[in-house]
């Protein structure tokens, strides 16, 4: 395979103190402590985190059910949780034998009309430094390829160029889940369409998700910890067609999420830095910096950051001297893994 990580730490869940809990979704009244109002893009985040934690259930029996009955066989503690335990899974799926990539599931929560699709990243030992895979191909939406009856209208992406290896993958194991899901979308109109992915999974959800913007989905992609996927022509043309900059604005000023294309980054996690700026990699998308290290991650440990600015060496997720840097301080991976919760493991 073609990626990452490092070796995972093991760190119980931590329910953010004083004002909010960001995985049980409730105030937690303190003596003299003002209960100040939750941002709703925050609460957001934090329900993502959660459900995209789910996705590496997969490896350990999750199946087809409510995840809060036995059905599922979803062994998340989370899972039983009221907030996660009416969302119903229709299918898990692995394109990897050695379970490590291209797993996830999607899945109905019918209580608040949404449609989601998730995808995990690697959770392997492996030394992935070896196996990054930094080449570029041309890039073509499989929109091109999926809708016959809109073959007269393809999809141009000028001088757009992606990471191969994630590209080859979507291309050739994604294509079944974008078609159910895109069924799934036809027969629940009015549902919203949530895209997830953490790590790894994060390339593969973008990379879906523009499928279902070309289909006139309208999705929310939300991805944490994911590495650069394109060039600088591809990010402007995924930044366009996700309407990012107004997208920002909602952010910023409103503290809202709906729709678009959110990229959530922690401090000092070295996978969204890969691969270098330096090769002709940039991210896009409206970016969310999450600042504290350890849990809870609070409201207010959440930057705003916007737009990706294709042209500014200080970006968050900036450079190869910088990665080399960080390297001492990050090998524990300890960020890559934790962003409101810890996302991988399935504990």
């Amino acid at each position: 395979m073609f990626f990452l990580v490092f070796s995972i730490l093991s760190l119980p869940l931590v329910v953010a103190n004083n004002v909010w809990s960001p995985v049980s979704n409730h105030t937690t009244p303190v003596a003299n402590i003002p209960i100040l109002p939750v941002p709703e893009d925050y609460k957001k985040l934090v329900e993502f985190a959660n459900i995209v934690s789910f996705s590496y259930c997969t490896q350990f029996g999750l199946q087809a059910g409510k995840l809060g009955e036995e059905d599922s066989h979803c062994p998340g503690v989370r899972c039983k949780y009221p907030e996660f335990s009416n969302i119903e899974v229709l299918r898990t799926f692995d394109f990897n034998t050695l379970k490590s990539v291209g797993s996830g599931f999607y899945g109905v929560d019918y209580q608040k009309k949404r449609i989601i699709l998730a995808f995990r990243g690697s959770s392997t030992k492996r030394d992935w430094f070896a196996n990054l895979d930094f080449i570029q191909k041309p890039y073509q939406p499989l929109f091109n390829l999926l809708d016959k009856k809109k073959a007269a209208e393809k999809v141009d992406c000028n001088g757009c160029m992606v990471h191969r290896g994630f590209y080859n993958f979507v291309e050739e194991h994604c294509k079944t889940v974008i078609a159910a899901v895109s069924e799934l979308k036809q027969q629940l109109e009015d549902y919203e369409l949530v895209v997830l992915g953490h790590s790894l999974g994060g390339a593969f959800a973008l990379l879906s998700g523009i499928e279902f913007q070309l289909l006139g989905y309208n999705p929310l992609v939300v991805t944490f910890a994911s590495p650069r996927v394109g060039n600088k022509k591809m990010m402007r043309y995924v930044d366009k067609i996700f309407n990012s900059e107004k997208i920002q604005i909602l952010s910023q000023k409103q503290k809202q999420m709906s729709k678009g294309f959110i990229r959530v980054v922690h401090k000092h996690d070295i996978v969204p830095m890969l691969p270098p700026s330096r090769i002709s990699y940039v991210h896009g998308g409206v970016e969310y910096l999450i600042t504290s290290t350890k849990l809870p991650h609070l409201p207010k440990d959440i930057q705003r950051v916007g737009v990706y600015n294709y042209d500014d060496s200080k970006s968050v997720s900036a450079d190869l001297d910088k990665i080399l840097r960080i390297i001492p301080e990050i090998f524990t991976n300890f960020e890559h893994v934790h962003y409101f919760v810890k996302i991988s493991g399935c504990n």
